[in-house]
């Protein structure tokens, strides 16, 4: 019966405890950046907010056309920096996902991207870099 009940309190506590650690990771996210800020001539961060299970991150881009990018290409985009990054991978272990929400400012799309534990634990290093790629050269 005592380890029924100290099993029923872990799962009853265990969602609170991430909460509470996910509000004061944003918390303290935010408090080490002045919001709006502009990463780059494109980019603007305008929030971080605590979710169910996930710190969510909201940028703005302006000045580019994302019409043929999709979820997935974000997505593999956002890897490298979040699984290469041992504060966010630690979170991802932790259970905690890393949600992105960007708006195309200037074409109203917005793309949405979910990271996860097993989505770095799947993730191979490119090999090759879109500065490897050499142009084709067409022959005359």
């Amino acid at each position: 019966v005592v380890a029924l009940i100290i099993k029923i309190l872990f799962i009853w506590l265990t969602p609170n405890a991430t909460s509470k650690f996910i509000n004061k990771a944003v918390e303290q996210a935010k408090a080490s950046i002045t919001l709006p800020a502009k990463i780059d001539e494109s980019t603007t961060a305008v929030d971080i907010t605590a979710e169910l299970n996930a710190i969510r991150y909201h940028y703005i881009i302006s000045g580019s056309d994302p019409n043929n990018v999709t979820n997935d290409d974000y997505k593999k985009y956002l890897l490298s920096g979040v699984c290469l990054n041992d504060t966010e991978k630690n979170l991802l272990n932790q259970g905690i996902n890393l949600e992105y929400s960007t708006v195309f400012k200037d074409v109203s799309k917005t793309l949405f991207v979910s990271i996860k534990k097993e989505d770095c634990l799947n993730y191979q290093i490119p090999t090759k870099t879109f500065s490897d790629i050499q142009p084709i050269q067409l022959e005359k």
